[in-house]
């Protein structure tokens, strides 16, 4: 009975205290400051948490992209070239700042030099100095006909009394194609000449026969 008795008490004591918990106050978080965990990129979210001081709950959340100006500020922009790599810098203050790399820009290829003339139907070469860093590449010229590339700036058409070209111009230079003058059919021929006696009778059509 005793024994019973006591039992009975401890249940009443640990029914109390959780009556008692339950009436409380709901717990507040006192939370730590955001802490960037991924750093975000100028076309992806990144990840943040901060973490609850009282009971270490840990909350996450998104970082915004870099170029969200209401978040981001672009502190610091160095451009790119063909053999440096770029650089942007973007500041927050309760992330400090992250830096995206810019990749290598192609060459500027502006100084031509033919290596080898294109005609009306073949490609042709050219020899191209890089503007920036003075590199030498060798490139491929489309053929003359190419209107993307070259214009028919000048043309004579040949005859039979002269020769006659077609004459095109691009950033490679200008090029002449060369026709030669039109050869008559009776041109470059030899012709023998021979007697014909008129008293023969052989003679083709004579006396109107």
């Amino acid at each position: 009975m005793k024994k019973s008795k006591f039992l009975l008490a401890i249940l009443a004591i640990v029914f109390t205290f959780t009556l008692t918990a339950c009436l409380k106050e709901e717990h507040t978080h006192t939370w730590t400051k955001w802490e960037m965990t991924l750093a975000p990129t100028e076309d992806t979210v990144g990840t943040k948490q901060r973490k609850c001081t009282s009971c270490d709950e840990v909350e996450t959340a998104e970082v915004e992209v870099l170029t969200d100006e209401n978040v981001w500020t672009l502190v610091e922009e160095t451009e790119a070239t063909c053999t440096v790599l770029g650089k942007r810098k973007y500041s927050n203050e309760d992330f400090g700042s992250v830096e995206v790399s810019l990749p290598l820009v192609e060459h500027t290829y502006e100084e031509y030099t033919l290596t080898l003339e294109p005609t009306e139907t073949t490609s042709g070469l050219a020899k191209a100095k890089c503007t920036v860093c003075k590199e030498e590449a060798e490139i491929e010229v489309l053929a003359l006909t190419d209107s993307s590339v070259w214009q028919l700036v000048d043309q004579l058409n040949p005859d039979y009394t002269q020769a006659g070209f077609n004459k095109y111009e691009s950033k490679f230079g200008s090029v002449t194609v060369e026709f030669n003058r039109l050869v008559a059919p009776y041109e470059n021929k030899t012709y023998t000449s021979f007697n014909v006696d008129a008293s023969s009778d052989d003679v083709p059509y004579k006396n109107g026969k």
